[in-house]
């Protein structure tokens, strides 16, 4: 079996999931390649040593330019802020490593096309890691949307409400919102196609510095001065809004809000035809409801489709009848395609293309939340 080197470049939480991928993948992949968890990076000795020994590691390094300087490294997985990574995959391209990492891609247009022409003239596999795609319910919606069953689409909707986590810090949690909106936008392209043209509004907190409570602010209103006029407040952004229209005429609205109560991970999507309607909750990653129309009543209800069965074609991984696949799992189908794209030399998706496409769309959907005009794609 053909053994591939990689090299982890962070050890949170895209560092924790790609790891356990990379075990898990060992007894589940068909394609003749195994991925050998060589080094891991991380500025803090003591906090990456222990991270190699409890993620299952070989060694670890401190400094990311000495991985990719090193012989014994086939691959690079990203797994940094969003402000390390064009640095960090422009020099792992440059130095002829296959490159995985974490969404956004990038932290502007430019800086995503920058990462993407250099793995592109580098000839290297690339992949960004949007596991929504792989997850049972999206593959069995993508089915259903593919095979006509809703007849024409006009209507697709992403809505994202996370689970709150005060102990980020407010540009962590700027991040955060990008990223999921990122996903959801990918989800859409995945599913409907690509999109021309968008406009975005967003909604603002006024708020101590590492909590979530605070006052909302409108363009509208005049600020409110903080409960506590003695702390330290910022501004940032808590919940975005876009409405799009795909290349198709499709209408679709993304939603994505840190201030929803009481939800773990809600990922909603919704998709109407003429035909019919689907719709589907991350938060029950094995199930689809879906609504198909009497052609003679003109009437229907929901259903729900247990899909944790379903196998998309191509489908290579080997997976236990009747058992429910987690959120862990869509990353092992992640890697596996990420694995089958170096073995065939040829870029699986979602790479480096898409990446850059979603970032194009993020920077668009903020620069019209601030002139409040529709901006065309492209």
């Amino acid at each position: 079996m053909r053994k591939v080197r990689v090299g982890m470049i962070g050890h949170s939480f895209p560092g924790r999931v790609h790891s356990q991928a990379y075990r898990d993948l060992l007894a589940h992949s068909r394609i003749g390649i195994e991925p050998v968890m060589q080094t891991i990076v991380g500025r803090r000795e003591n906090e990456v040593k222990l991270a190699a020994e409890e993620l299952g590691w070989l060694s670890y390094e401190t400094d990311w330019r000495r991985l990719i300087e090193r012989d014994d490294i086939d691959i690079i997985d990203i797994g940094t802020p969003v402000s390390l990574h064009r640095e960090i995959a422009v020099a792992a391209a440059e130095a002829g490593k296959h490159i995985i990492c974490s969404s956004p891609l990038a932290g502007s247009k430019a800086e995503a096309e920058k990462i993407w022409r250099s793995a592109r003239k580098a000839g290297v596999v690339h992949m960004v890691p949007y596991p929504l795609r792989y997850m049972p319910a999206v593959r069995y919606a993508r089915k259903i949307v593919n095979d006509g069953l809703l007849g024409d689409i006009y209507h697709f909707r992403a809505q994202c409400c996370p689970k709150s986590n005060d102990r980020l810090g407010t540009s962590s949690k700027r991040e955060l919102l990008e990223d999921l909106l990122a996903h959801s936008i990918d989800l859409g392209r995945n599913l409907i196609g690509e999109i021309q043209e968008a406009v975005g509004m967003k909604d603002s907190t006024e708020c101590p510095v590492g909590s979530m409570n605070g006052t909302t602010t409108s363009p509208h209103e005049e600020k409110i001065s903080p409960p506590n006029e003695n702390s330290s407040c910022e501004s940032m952004n808590t919940a975005l809004t876009a409405l799009v229209r795909f290349d198709n005429g499709i209408i679709g609205i993304f939603e994505v809000s840190q201030l929803g109560k009481g939800f773990h991970r809600s990922n909603l999507i919704e998709i109407n035809g003429n035909k019919g309607s689907l719709r589907l909750d991350l938060e029950e990653l094995n199930t689809v409801r879906l609504c198909l129309q009497d052609p003679v009543t003109g009437k229907g209800e929901f259903r729900n489709i247990d899909c944790s069965d379903y196998e998309a074609p191509g489908d290579e991984l080997r997976k236990l009848a009747g058992k429910k696949s987690g959120y862990e799992q869509a990353f092992v189908y992640l890697m596996h395609e990420f694995m089958r794209g170096i073995h065939e030399n040829a870029c699986p998706s979602p790479n480096f293309e898409d990446g850059y496409k979603n970032r194009v769309l993020l920077d668009a959907i903020k620069r019209s939340a601030k002139t409040r005009t529709w901006l065309k794609i492209g």
